[in-house]
């Protein structure tokens, strides 16, 4: 069994920023998830939602806005956003990633970055997300998220994931269901 710290210390401090993900390992995570999201110009950028709104000062879609222009945007706790290159520095050699991407489109920019890293986990809701990963980074962990019973295992084994993330955290008997 591992701990992992869903967007890094979240319980606690701001969801997806330096602070949330330092302190995650400092509580003894064994293993820190990070939202992946990715630019207008490519750059994969650690934040969960589509849009700015939520924990940014920022307004609008992610997706809108090169780096240059999201590099102005801060967090709601004053933090600068951190692409995601930035992100697994901090924790290299502190504690295991998983990295649940968002967009599809982040997908070369996230293959790119797990090359360089071993005991990376990379999950998505999208089975096509997974393959062009497995395409681009053969070795890598792969771990498709499912919010549905109609055969998580099956759509797992036709993604060539390695393995099935159970999303089912708004059921209201999760458990049974497992």
């Amino acid at each position: 069994m591992e701990v992992i710290a869903h967007r890094g210390a979240s319980g606690y401090v701001l969801e997806n920023s330096r602070q949330a993900l330092e302190l995650a390992w400092r509580q003894g995570a064994d293993r820190v998830e990070i939202d992946v999201r990715v630019t207008r110009d490519g750059r994969p950028v650690v934040l969960h939602d589509s849009t700015l709104n939520r924990t940014t000062t920022g307004q609008g879609p992610v997706a809108h806005f090169d780096w240059e222009e999201l590099s102005k945007v801060r967090l709601k706790n004053g933090e600068p956003l951190l692409p995601l290159e930035e992100a697994l520095d901090l924790l290299r050699g502190r504690v295991q990633v998983y990295l649940d991407v968002k967009d599809p489109r982040a997908a070369p920019g996230v293959s790119g970055q797990v090359q360089k890293l071993d005991g990376v986990i990379v999950g998505s809701t999208e089975p096509d997300t997974l393959s062009q990963v497995k395409a681009r980074v053969p070795k890598a962990a792969t771990s498709l998220l499912v919010r549905e019973l109609d055969d998580p295992v099956g759509k797992a084994v036709r993604a060539g994931a390695d393995y099935v993330h159970l999303c089912w955290e708004r059921l209201a008997d999760p458990v049974a269901r497992v």
